[in-house]
């Protein structure tokens, strides 16, 4: 039998300086699994609410909408892997995902797998343990759809309403390469762009344009720092038109031009 193909898109610990008392509301692009290590911290997900404990374990799935709210100064601490899925959105791995819980309890197998992945995963310049760790989320993967007990708990799954706005938002990160309208995204989800307008605001307290601008400017972020790409060429790739379009867009959202952002990201990497 063929393994899915699992892409890990980011995974490590996150634990920012400053978080605000309740993150934004957003929607999930990726599946999210995370190990807490907070207290009295809510975590959100499709209007299903928990408290955080230190081994609480989430996963959000693409389409979810998710927040955290926590009192002032309180720490966020979690271990974390966002992943998606290749080419086989009905398959095996499709097929476990949605056996797993949304919430659940840390436990000693689970812990001893998410170790050994990690540790294969930040293997720098091991390609071997790097391929092992994609064997071993997908153990992770097995070993949680076979998880039941008291310390389960499933979020609601996503409305009529949200899975439409989810394949809006997947429509815009995939068409980053193109000069979308907010009426071209409506009609590809069959709403009208008024009711589209309407309906995203409510879900996502902001507007498919600016929504869709974030998802360029962090894509343009990306290139800048990850890229040799110059301005032009990220301009062109991300369909800004011309060059001084993008830069006074990426000025305008970053507070510096990309060539100012590329100077500072390299110094920053110098340092380390």
């Amino acid at each position: 039998m063929r393994l899915p193909e699992l892409n890990i898109v980011e995974q490590g610990v996150w634990s920012p300086p400053y978080v605000p008392e309740k993150t934004p509301l957003r929607f999930v692009l990726y599946y999210e699994l995370e190990i807490h290590h907070e207290s009295d911290v809510k975590s959100i997900i499709n209007g299903e609410s928990i408290d955080c404990f230190d081994g609480l374990v989430t996963l959000a799935k693409p389409g979810d909408l998710r927040y955290s709210s926590r009192p002032k100064e309180r720490i966020f601490k979690r271990d974390f892997v966002r992943f998606e899925v290749v080419g086989d959105p009905h398959g095996v791995c499709a097929r476990l995902l949605k056996n797993i819980p949304s919430f659940f309890v840390l436990d000693d197998r689970l812990e001893m797998l998410w170790r050994e992945f990690s540790d294969c995963y930040n293997s720098v310049g091991d390609e071997i343990k790097r391929t092992e760790a994609y064997m071993k989320l997908f153990l992770i993967l097995v070993y949680l759809s076979e998880k039941g007990g008291d310390d389960v708990r499933r979020a609601k799954p996503p409305s009529p309403h949200q899975q439409a706005l989810f394949e809006a938002i997947r429509l815009m990160r995939d068409r980053l390469d193109q000069p979308l309208s907010i009426g071209d995204i409506a009609g590809a989800i069959g709403y009208s762009p008024s009711h589209f307008n309407h309906l995203f605001k409510q879900y996502t307290r902001t507007t498919p344009y600016a929504y869709y601008t974030s998802l360029r400017m962090a894509e343009a972020r990306r290139l800048l720092s990850l890229t040799a790409m110059t301005v032009s060429q990220i301009s062109d790739a991300l369909a800004f038109g011309n060059v001084s379009k993008f830069s006074y867009a990426f000025r305008s959202y970053y507070r510096m031009t990309p060539g100012q952002f590329r100077a500072a990201y390299r110094q920053s990497m110098a340092k380390e």
